[in-house]
This record gives structure tokens, C-alpha cells and sequence, in this order.
């Protein structure tokens, strides 16, 4: 009885830091997801952007 109610409580210390983890984790791959999207977009534009005036007489 007494090791159970150990357990139980050693183990919310043990797994908020993990949950804490995996999210910040999930969120930091959604940032960088959206960052590389950016990115792709911004470098699409520019090249449009050079490539444009040449394109058109």
C-alpha cells in the first residue's frame, strides 16, 4: 500500500516534465515547419521578382 501511494506520487514530478517536452518539442517543429514555408515563399517571390522583367519585352 505504501509503495503504491509512492509511485503515484513520484510519478507526476517524472511525467510533467516530459508532457512539458513533447510539447515544446511538437511546437518548435510547427515553428520551423512555418519558418521553411516562409522562406520557400519569400524565395519563390524574389526569384518571380528577377525573373519577371526579363520574361516581359
Amino acid at each position: 500500500m505504501y509503495s503504491q501511494h509512492l509511485n503515484v506520487s513520484i510519478f507526476p514530478p517524472l511525467i510533467l516534465p516530459l508532457l512539458s517536452l513533447l510539447l515544446l518539442c511538437t511546437l518548435f517543429q510547427i515553428f520551423s515547419y512555418l519558418f521553411s514555408l516562409l522562406m520557400l515563399a519569400r524565395i519563390s517571390n524574389l526569384s518571380r521578382h528577377l525573373t519577371l522583367p526579363h520574361l516581359s519585352p
